[in-house]
């Protein structure tokens, strides 16, 4: 009985050392691909471009994304070289939705809003409201088509101050 426990307890510490390795080796191949891709985004922002930087994100298959408002998306492939780099031509710009998002955090509470975020694969701001009776006054304030309202009975109260 002791001899099977030991042998399971053996199988188990083996197991759970390859996935840390695995987890370890992965990480250390994804470091240089993640600092790539920062110097590419940073490479767009020295270039005068954040009037059309609708932000950038790296997706489920370890590609950089970058949302680009306008019609000079090969302007942005040539700037970065880099066949690795998928370029999503957006409605919104990032300096767009966290002005939406300013706008809006002045009144989170009396606008039922628990939280919100700036989602960039999404390219609006992400609004979690406890219900819906405060919607109309949202879209008053703010453009319609650069939100996604979401009804959350999360007791989190969250502000990203970002």
């Amino acid at each position: 009985m002791k001899q099977g426990l030991t042998i399971g307890i053996i199988f188990i510490i083996i197991v759970i050392s390859i996935f840390i390795y695995n987890t370890i080796v992965n990480k250390q191949e994804e470091v240089p691909r993640m600092e790539k891709y920062s110097d590419i985004s940073k490479s767009i922002l020295e270039k005068n471009f954040p009037s059309h930087y609708g932000g950038s994100f790296i997706d489920s298959n370890g590609i950089l994304n970058i949302n680009w408002v306008g019609d000079n998306e090969e302007e942005v492939k040539n700037l970065i070289k880099n066949s690795e780099v998928i370029v999503n031509k957006v409605q919104f710009t990032l300096n767009c939705l966290n002005e939406i998002k300013l706008s809006l955090r002045r009144n989170m509470s009396e606008l039922n809003i628990k939280y919100m975020f700036v989602g960039i694969e999404e390219n609006r701001v992400l609004i979690f409201v406890k219900d819906f009776t405060q919607v109309k006054k949202i879209k008053e304030i703010v453009n319609l088509d650069a939100i996604q309202i979401v009804k959350t009975d999360s007791e989190i109260i969250y502000d990203d101050a970002k």
